[in-house]
């Protein structure tokens, strides 16, 4: 569509100029006109009627390709006015896409944020699983200790149960030996030495006896220790267990943690993109207000321009013998230089500053154009006035001004009395001959 804009532009100001071209040629050929007219009592009748008919033939045939032009211009109108109902569908769709793009950055804002949150979490359960491994690695350190305790205590149960059972072995050693001694005892008559053998048999009881309570004591102490470390054990396992599963949930959670730190650092990614995005669809927006901004610009010319032909009328000859100065628009400065002497340009006060501020370039080329034609400079408001001596400066020959009184119209005043109040100041000599 902006090709398209484009190439019809340049068709509209080619036809455009194509109009001005022949307009100019129209003028030229009315002046033409004008000067057989006034030199008819110069030549002869024929002269002058094959003169006339040859002119008039010349202006018919260029006010028909001014009217051809004209046509194509408002052909190209149409078309212009179709590509902009295209651009405004355009805008509109791209004021859409910014919507768009605008949810899309909100959207991803609060991925981020998202995103920094849970970087922020999977930074507390490190941490936390960086305890419960420390724990666990205690836990298995106790765990182990544990085991060596109940392998020590094993080992003691082991030998109290050894010592019960010679203690056992030697109660009925003994007791053996004191039904042998009773045996005995009763085939032997001489009971002092049975006495004494008896009295050795009850102290060895007694001896075996007291061994024997020790080793069932040592026994009960040993099974108090085991159970003991039987339970310790258990909880040690337990603890174990809980521990396991604490870090195989923190295993879990880490690797949620992770998927969760690839998924915010994709939606950043996305977010990115999506920011790239916007940007882009951005400057296209931009560029589509300012091309529908220009469009604008172009059709309200082009309206003007077409207005303004509508109330073109064909000029007296009477009226063009009297007329002196005949007002043209300013396109380029090209095509101003080619107008004969007597065109003049009407250019308000704002375009004057313009076209100042454009560069020595402007300046040189209308200080030139000045000295072989004429313009006028205006107030675009009648409420008000602007400085002078801006127009003056570029060689500008009529500098009109409101009649209201301030410094500007006090400086107007002042300059022209240096000719008597005539109305009338000669210009210096750079701004009327070549240098």
């Amino acid at each position: 569509a902006r090709g398209e804009l484009i190439n019809v532009k340049q068709a509209v100001s080619a036809a455009r100029g194509r109009a001005d071209d022949a307009v100019v040629q129209a003028e030229k050929l009315t002046d033409e006109i004008r000067e057989a007219r006034s030199l008819e009592h110069a030549m002869s009748t024929d002269e002058s009627l094959a003169t006339a008919n040859q002119k008039s033939q010349e202006r018919r045939a260029f006010m028909g390709e001014m009217e051809k032009a004209l046509a194509d211009k408002l052909d190209l109108e149409s078309s212009t006015r179709k590509l902009e109902s295209m651009i405004d569908d355009l805008q509109r769709k791209a004021h859409l896409q910014a919507k768009v793009a605008a949810s899309a950055r909100r959207q991803a804002d609060h991925s981020m944020s998202i995103a920094d949150q849970l970087e922020e979490h999977a930074l507390e359960e490190r941490e936390a699983a960086d305890l419960r491994m420390a724990a666990c690695i205690k836990a298995k350190i106790t765990v182990e200790s544990s085991d060596a305790v109940l392998t020590s205590t094993e080992a003691q149960l082991a030998e109290a149960e050894r010592a019960a059972v010679e203690a056992d072995e030697l109660a009925l050693e003994s007791r053996e030996r004191a039904d042998q001694l009773a045996k005995e005892a009763e085939e032997i008559q001489d009971l002092a030495s049975l006495e004494e053998n008896v009295r050795l048999a009850k102290a060895l009881q007694e001896e075996a006896h007291v061994i024997y309570e020790g080793a069932k004591e040592s026994q009960e102490e040993a099974l108090e220790r085991s159970a003991k470390a039987k339970q310790v054990h258990e909880t040690n396992c337990l603890n174990l267990a809980n521990l396991e599963r604490d870090a195989m949930a923190e295993l879990l959670r880490k690797e949620s943690a992770q998927q969760a730190e690839s998924l915010a650092v994709n939606a950043c990614e996305n977010a990115q993109a999506l920011s790239v995005q916007v940007d882009e669809l951005e400057t296209k927006c931009d560029e589509a207000k300012a091309l529908a901004a220009e469009k604008s610009a172009a059709l309200v010319i082009a309206n003007r321009y077409k207005e303004k032909s509508t109330r073109v009328q064909l000029l007296s000859p009477s009226l063009a013998k009297s007329t002196l100065i005949h007002s043209t628009n300013m396109r380029n400065w090209d095509k101003s230089f080619r107008l004969p002497n007597y065109a003049l340009h009407s250019i308000p006060d704002k375009r004057v500053v313009e076209r100042a501020e454009r560069g020595k370039e402007e300046w040189r080329r209308w200080v030139e154009f000045n000295k072989t034609h004429f313009s006028r400079t205006y107030p675009e408001s009648a409420s008000r006035n602007y400085n002078p001596l801006l127009p003056w400066a570029m060689g500008c020959q009529f500098v009109s001004m409101n009649f209201i009184r301030n410094k500007f119209m006090l400086l107007n005043d002042g300059r022209f009395r240096e000719n008597g109040g005539q109305g009338y100041v000669l210009k210096p000599e750079y701004l009327r001959e070549d240098s």
